[in-house]
């Protein structure tokens, strides 16, 4: 979120805020202009987890960090995770999930909810969420950096691997875009869920060949 203050001074040289901030983000369809003192209880905020300002820093660093086994643990805690939670919207189960929602869609009852419900999705995915192509290009330069420090060549197949993933991801994240600017009905959201399956069965195969991978 990018907030620009709108402020003025007096005699004395200090400055206080005239009117309130415009604010954009990705999310708001138009600028937005915020009161100082709604600013203030969002920066501030009170209750048990308040942060009061607090900055969080380490104080000591391992030494002798032992990466391979670290490195081990996070790939098969995210194997794990992808393909064998037992929530059906989690890991690639919930990238088929949500593929028959957008498959359901109802193009010609109602337009705007379609529209709505698919620009949410690249909102969560490109601009707020843990999602989408850019997540799946930082994992494939995990992969590769492991590879090459634990000379392991599948690592580095599984990285490109990732990288064609996220790839895809943006490919869909694009049809949704080009769904929510069309003005009419001219977008087939069976192939918009066909794109997202492509990116689940990709998923798949990735992980599937970590799971194979000996560190």
């Amino acid at each position: 979120m990018a907030i620009i203050p709108l402020t003025a001074g007096d005699s004395s040289g200090k400055s206080f805020v005239k009117m309130g901030p415009i604010s954009f983000d990705p999310v708001f369809e138009h600028a937005v202009r915020i009161k100082a003192e709604d600013l203030q209880n969002a920066r501030f905020a009170r209750g048990t987890l308040a942060p009061k300002g607090f900055l969080y820093y380490p104080v000591r660093v391992n030494p002798s960090v032992d990466l391979r086994e670290a490195i081990r643990k996070s790939i098969k805690r995210t194997v794990h995770m992808m393909l064998y939670s037992l929530i059906p919207f989690i890991g690639v189960k919930g990238i088929h999930y949500m593929g028959k929602k957008i498959e359901r869609l109802n193009v010609g009852k109602d337009l705007r909810h379609v529209r709505l419900f698919l620009g949410h999705i690249v909102r969560m995915q490109e601009e707020i969420g843990t999602g989408g192509g850019g997540f799946r290009f930082m994992y494939a330069a995990f992969l590769q950096e492991a590879g090459h420090l634990l000379g392991s060549p599948r690592l580095g197949e599984a990285s490109q691997m990732m990288t064609e993933a996220g790839d895809m991801w943006r490919r869909f994240a694009l049809a949704c875009a080009r769904a929510c600017k069309s003005k009419t009905a001219d977008f087939d959201v069976g192939e918009i869920a066909q794109l997202l399956r492509k990116c689940a069965t990709q998923e798949k195969l990735v992980y599937s060949l970590l799971k194979t991978v000996k560190l």
